[in-house]
């Protein structure tokens, strides 16, 4: 069933109070991006036992699935979801062959397991060996320095899309001259837990330590708010993995992630 958020608020709350980092999505999408979500849900008794969340990005859709949800996924069109491209994060391996089967005629998909990982004031080792700069979504200088380094992702903005991501995602950076070298951000925020990630350095300026520097600075950042940070790494990545944990991060959970490339690029 679609969710009715006026029914339904107080068990949402209860589910992020019993787990906030697996359902730290589901309380920021539906209170902060509710013009891009939808959410449908299983009950049982009363209480919301599985769910699909889907955030409608303007270049992909980000789906999690999440407990009692085979029925879920037997009834949302995923293929049709997922025509633009998209991420299914899955909460349970369990689910993984569910949602294989309903995507088995659609092309460009593969799985990548990923690590949840998270520090808090006691386990933080911050780094202080390269200089960093907190982007200013004011200065024209930063919002296009910012679309150079995007356009390395593959990702074409506009100043001003520039300047509206540099404000959503608070990122800090490492300058080398007026080139912006490397990037970290955090795409989510709540009282209790900001969720890092975009951590991106140009390939020429790897090995310098850049990220290990800004992830530093944007993890600071979460620690001054009284928040947790979380952040996803794929599981084979090692040296990310290496920076991560060098700043205290540890390892609290593994998820299988569903990546579906675009059926057509524009």
């Amino acid at each position: 069933m679609k969710l009715e958020f006026s029914h339904d608020c107080w068990d949402i709350a209860e589910l992020y109070e019993q787990d906030p980092f697996t359902h730290v999505y589901l309380v920021y999408d539906v209170i902060y991006e509710r013009a891009r979500t939808s959410l449908y849900t299983k009950k049982s008794g009363g209480k919301i036992t599985g769910y699909l969340l889907v955030w409608h990005g303007l270049r992909r859709v980000s789906v999690h699935v999440w407990g009692d949800a085979e029925e879920l996924i037997r009834s949302i069109d995923l293929g049709r979801l997922c025509f633009r491209g998209c991420v299914i994060q899955l909460y349970s391996s369990s689910l993984l062959d569910h949602v294989l089967n309903v995507l088995e005629d659609v092309n460009n998909v593969a799985v990548s397991w990923y690590l949840d990982m998270v520090v808090n004031e006691d386990s933080f080792k911050p780094y202080r060996g390269v200089s960093t700069v907190r982007l200013d979504p004011k200065s024209l200088e930063h919002a296009n320095a910012l679309v150079e380094l995007k356009a390395l992702q593959g990702v074409q903005l506009s100043p001003s899309e520039a300047a509206s991501l540099i404000r959503k995602m608070r990122y800090h950076g490492v300058f080398e001259g007026k080139r912006l070298a490397s990037i970290a951000g955090t795409y989510l925020r709540t009282r209790d837990i900001w969720v890092l990630g975009d951590v991106f350095t140009r390939p020429e300026s790897r090995g310098r330590g850049y990220a290990k520097a800004v992830t530093s600075s944007v993890t600071l950042d979460v620690l001054n708010a009284g928040a947790i940070a979380l952040l996803h790494v794929e599981e084979d990545n090692i040296p990310a993995r290496r920076v991560y944990e060098s700043l205290g991060y540890r390892a609290i959970g593994r998820r299988p992630w569903i990546f579906v490339e675009p059926t057509h690029r524009s």
